[in-house]
């Protein structure tokens, strides 16, 4: 066997590795999407996770004071019963909307148990006490404006826009790919 053949035979190993992670990629994502989808049908009153995490954009600076507009959260669901003071986590406030404050203490009522937030004194509606069933997750991760950027890019013709752009060039990066490996294979088939 010559050195063009042992060539040959590596690069269609390597086609085929990158056809075969190029489809787990694509299930992954697929797989993602369905469950997105799935839960916000099926569970409308509920934030849709990916594997136990969620992701909220901050619309306003009202929040914990590590936390600033623009910023993207990544939280993971948490037992309530494992949360202490200090902690950082998100919530369904009085209004229905999700809020990230610091628990500054914990007690109980007649309900169970209470998360005593940290709060501003400027913020109008604002939730002071939060039950078990009004916790969304646990902070575990703050990216700097990141949501900033996302908030922008979620408009539906900006969005079209990036998604149209992505699978063009996904698609040409395919066929290129696809052109290469032809001219591989007539090479190898004329000697």
């Amino acid at each position: 066997m010559n050195s063009e053949e042992k060539n040959s035979k590596v690069n269609n190993k390597f086609t085929i590795i990158d056809d075969i992670l190029f489809l787990i990629l694509i299930t992954l994502i697929s797989i993602t999407a369905i469950s997105i989808v799935w839960q916000r049908y099926f569970l409308p009153d509920k934030i849709p996770d990916i594997l136990g995490y969620k992701f909220f954009m901050v619309l306003d600076g009202k929040m914990d004071k590590s936390i600033s507009y623009g910023d993207l959260l990544i939280t993971r669901n948490v037992d309530p019963n494992d949360l202490s003071k200090e902690d950082v986590v998100a919530f369904r406030n009085n209004t229905n909307r999700v809020t990230v404050h610091r628990v500054e203490d914990i007690t109980s009522d007649e309900d169970g148990r209470v998360f005593v937030m940290q709060t501003t004194s400027n913020e109008v509606g604002d939730t002071k006490y939060v039950h078990d069933s009004q916790v969304e997750g646990i902070i575990i991760h703050r990216i700097p404006k990141l949501g900033a950027i996302l908030i922008k890019y979620q408009e539906p013709p900006i969005f079209l826009a990036i998604l149209f752009v992505v699978v063009i060039i996904g698609c040409a990066v395919y066929y290129f790919a696809w052109k290469l490996d032809k001219k591989e294979m007539e090479v190898i088939s004329h000697t």
